[in-house]
């Protein structure tokens, strides 16, 4: 699936996705990675959705976005309530998703210049 949207002048895009592979403006990635509009980091340790646990997600409310994205491969996948509680308890917003669907959110809320953070599986 190919995505478009304008260019920014600075910042990582979601250029494409299809399953095992996110492509980041041109770079393509085969593994689990946390995108932010400044930051690209390409080796979250998770690799599947179950494998997720609380404090993965403590790690990753440290980055303090205003929205976390977790997109958790192929399929969207549910996550039990207390892995997501740090983020109900710091009131980060958040949205669990395939990754596919995390991509598009990613880029429409970096185009509104929201401080998302996307965790991705591919």
């Amino acid at each position: 699936m190919k995505f478009a949207l304008d260019p920014l002048e600075q910042g990582y895009i979601v250029k494409a996705y299809e399953p095992g592979c996110i492509q980041i403006n041109k770079e393509k990635y085969l593994q689990s990675l946390l995108l932010m509009p400044g930051q690209l980091i390409t080796d979250w340790s998770v690799s599947t959705a179950e494998a997720i646990t609380s404090e993965d997600i403590r790690v990753l409310a440290e980055y303090a976005p205003q929205v976390l994205l977790l997109g958790t491969g192929q399929e969207h996948k549910f996550l039990h309530p207390k892995v997501l509680a740090p983020l109900m308890e710091l009131r980060i917003g958040y949205e669990v998703m395939s990754t596919s669907a995390a991509c598009r959110t990613y880029n429409v809320l970096l185009s509104e210049g929201r401080k998302v953070l996307a965790a991705l599986i591919p």
